[in-house]
């Protein structure tokens, strides 16, 4: 499955719902589709099937909390569910300062996951998330960087839903497939505060990307040695990006 974003400081999956995670780079396996500089290939875990489980858990990254367990009473079905919230934006919310700014994020993420009787499995995962940052403009006779000028805000949202199938037609041969829809939703403005010369007033920026991916895979054991993948992939994608600027005049007076 792909989603195709550029990461920041924090993975938006926590480690309470990860299980086998591989980084590719050089070159690429095929079923990556266009990917060019390196993959970082996720996978969420199944919940435990055995009994409900409940799991806090602190840090510096944020606060954790995960439940998981069985959906059927025959053990062949399970869910996993995953919150987190931001422990610099709960300080934040405390009165503690961090130079200025107040970032904050949170996220839920969830596996459901049903086995076949035959080998194999069918799961329906997801994850969204929020994050924020706000950056009050300082007084004049304490600008150090340009930065100090502006009132600064920033959010975006991302999420992504899908569906995976892993069944056994024979023996010998497996077939996977899948799909999934994913977006991200970016939105940066600052306004300057008021100073009687040029200076750009106010910039908006905006990026909005979807995207919609879906494979099919067949795999083949011939032998003990010698096994194959054949399959296809398709990708839809939408990106459109704006920037909003005004900028005043050296003539202009603050009232």
């Amino acid at each position: 499955m792909l989603f195709r974003s550029n990461g920041g400081g924090v993975s938006m999956l926590s480690s309470q719902v990860l299980d086998k995670s591989k980084f590719y780079y050089g070159t690429l396996p095929s079923n990556y589709g266009n990917a060019l500089s390196g993959v970082m290939d996720m996978t969420l875990r199944k919940g435990n099937v055995s009994k409900p489980e409940y799991t806090l858990q602190t840090g510096l990254i944020g606060l954790d909390f995960a439940a998981e367990g069985p959906l059927r009473s025959n053990k062949n079905a399970s869910y996993l569910v995953n919150f987190r919230a931001s422990t610099v934006g709960l300080l934040s919310k405390a009165g503690v300062d961090f130079g200025g700014e107040k970032i904050n994020f949170y996220d839920l993420s969830f596996n459901l996951n049903f086995d076949h009787r035959k080998g194999g499995s069918f799961s329906v995962f997801g994850f969204g998330g929020r994050s924020t940052n706000s950056f009050s403009a300082r007084p004049e006779d304490a600008w150090e960087t340009e930065k100090d000028r502006y009132n600064i805000d920033f959010y975006g949202n991302t999420f992504a839903i899908g569906i995976r199938d892993e069944r056994h037609i024979s023996n010998t041969i497996m077939l996977k497939s899948g799909a999934a829809v994913s977006g991200q939703l970016q939105q940066r403005t600052s306004q300057s505060a008021v100073v009687p010369y040029a200076h750009t007033a106010f910039e908006k920026f905006e990026s909005n990307r979807k995207l919609f991916s879906a494979f099919v895979v067949m795999s083949i054991k011939n032998n003990d040695r010698l096994s194959s993948e054949h399959g296809a992939t398709l990708t839809v994608t939408s990106d459109h990006q704006g920037l909003e600027l005004t900028q005043v005049s050296e003539s202009y007076v603050p009232p």
